[in-house]
């Protein structure tokens, strides 16, 4: 369809809407194959996926020290975690400055101390970094239990392997936990070395 006007030359509608609008005024609309792909590309997640992953390592770290810290002050935490400490070549000692109250005490300190340091990394990277090192400290300290801890790996019938007890398996869950600490030790220290416009605490 055209119209006609005196001294103007016709122009079909279809090309005076094409004209009337620039190409790039709406760059993300549903006929733009680069935008369709954007949106469909799987790739695009991953920064969300990375953030929160970040997040659930570290901050469920934390999670983790505050309530076995806090549990390390009651009777039942202080007998129950003596028979890995007595055999520990890393921790006995504590026993012949402390009772076994006191050395679970003195334990939970200790983990209530390096989980304020890790929740303070959006604040201090230096803090989380030191506090996250701690963390690593205190993991591989239980891992040892594995070892050092008489009784904790048995044979069950009908498998070959020897696999660890109640408390062994228990204490296996310490591996992904030492694999967060190292985690958020990295990355705390490359924040400490990053320049601050670009940082981007978590």
């Amino acid at each position: 369809m055209t119209t006609q006007r005196r001294g103007v030359t016709p122009v079909c509608r279809e090309e005076a809407l094409a004209n009337a609008v620039p190409p790039d005024l709406f760059p993300n609309s549903v006929g733009d194959p680069a935008a369709a792909h954007a949106r469909s590309d799987p790739a695009a997640l991953a920064p969300a996926l990375h953030v929160a992953g970040g997040a659930v390592l570290r901050y469920g770290l934390v999670a983790i020290l505050v309530l076995f810290g806090a549990f390390k002050f009651t009777a039942l935490e202080a007998a129950g975690i003596e028979p890995l400490v007595r055999h520990s070549p890393l921790l006995s000692w504590l026993y012949a400055l402390t009772s076994v109250r006191g050395a679970s005490d003195v334990i939970g300190v200790i983990e209530l101390l390096f989980a304020a340091l890790i929740a303070a990394r959006r604040f201090s990277p230096r803090a989380a970094a030191a506090g996250s090192i701690g963390a690593v400290a205190v993991f591989v300290a239980t891992l040892t239990f594995l070892v050092s801890t008489p009784g904790i790996w048995v044979m069950v019938p009908g498998f070959p392997l020897a696999v660890p007890n109640a408390t062994g398996a228990f204490l296996v869950k310490d591996v992904f936990l030492l694999g967060a600490a190292l985690w958020s030790a990295g990355e705390a220290l490359r924040a400490i070395h990053r320049p601050k416009a670009t940082a981007t605490p978590a």
